[in-house]
C-alpha cells in the first residue's frame, strides 16, 4: 500500500500539479494584459500563455541566420508568434493529460 501511495503522489506532482501551477501563474501574468475595455482578446491570451511552452519548438525549426538586423527580429518575432500558438495546442495537451493522470490515480487507489 505504501508503494502505491508513493506512486500515485508522485503521479499528481508531475503529472497535475505542476503544470496547472504553471498554467495558472503564465494565466495571473496574462489576465491584465489581455483584458481590455472591449472585451477579453483570446488570441493573445492563447500566444501569451502558450509561449513558455511552444517558444523552444520554435527556435529549433527557424533560426535567423544569414539576415540584417531588420530580418533576425522579424524572424524572432514570427518564433514567438508561432511558438505561442503552438504552446496553446501543448496547454491544452497537458490539461488532458493531467486528466487521465487523475483518472488513473482514482481508479489505482479505488481498485488496489
Amino acid at each position: 500500500m505504501d508503494m502505491r501511495v508513493r506512486e500515485c503522489s508522485t503521479i499528481f506532482l508531475r503529472d497535475i500539479f505542476v503544470p496547472y501551477i504553471i498554467i495558472a501563474a503564465m494565466l495571473c501574468l496574462a489576465y491584465p494584459i489581455c483584458n481590455k475595455d472591449e472585451g477579453m482578446d483570446f488570441f493573445l491570451l492563447w500566444i501569451i500563455v502558450g509561449s513558455p511552452f511552444g517558444i523552444r519548438r520554435m527556435m529549433l525549426w527557424l533560426i535567423p541566420h544569414n539576415y540584417g538586423i531588420s530580418g533576425s527580429i522579424g524572424v524572432i518575432g514570427l518564433d514567438c508568434i508561432i511558438g505561442g500558438i503552438i504552446g496553446g495546442f501543448v496547454v491544452i495537451f497537458m490539461i488532458c493529460r493531467s486528466i487521465a493522470a487523475l483518472a488513473k490515480i482514482i481508479i489505482t487507489m479505488a481498485l488496489g
